[in-house]
């Protein structure tokens, strides 16, 4: 801010010239001389230079800006309380999704214990199919045998 002189176009374009040039005033004559041509630095100076000679000003200035803290608190509570509403939805839809899921694995495992007992049986049922044909196949010897033997008897 105190070499200003060595300022490149660029700050220069961007203001920072200015702007130093306006926070390094030291007196109300300086600081009009500079906000001249812009109304809003002139308003708020005009507002500055107003409250440190006006009491009453200062006053009216205080409550609104504590009026307007006051105002934007409700609102943050209000976006907060917005906030936890929607949290506690999601938290909801978690512990629902969570439940589900525990009902799906469940449902899983009795699925896969069921398909190991069809499994079981499906064993034990090739077990008897192999037996039957074992006997198919010897009651077709003893056949065999016992037409062997009429045969030999007539």
């Amino acid at each position: 801010m105190n070499h200003t002189d060595l300022a490149t176009e660029e700050d220069i374009s961007n203001n920072l010239v200015y702007w130093a040039n306006l926070f390094k005033a030291t007196t109300w004559e300086e600081f009009k001389k500079l906000a001249k041509n812009h109304p809003d630095i002139e308003e708020v100076g005009n507002m500055i230079f107003e409250l440190n000679y006006d009491n009453q000003a200062k006053e009216i200035l205080e409550g609104q800006r504590r009026y307007r803290e006051q105002m934007n608190s409700q609102y943050t509570a209000g976006y907060t309380d917005a906030e936890e509403k929607y949290e506690t939805v999601i938290a909801e839809k978690d512990n629902m999704l969570s439940e589900k899921d525990a009902t799906i694995a469940q449902k899983d495992d009795m699925l896969s214990e069921k398909d190991a007992t069809i499994a079981k049986k499906d064993g034990l049922l090739s077990e008897k199919d192999a037996t039957i044909a074992k006997k198919d196949s010897e009651i077709a010897q003893l056949r065999a045998e016992l037409e062997k033997y009429k045969n030999m008897n007539k």
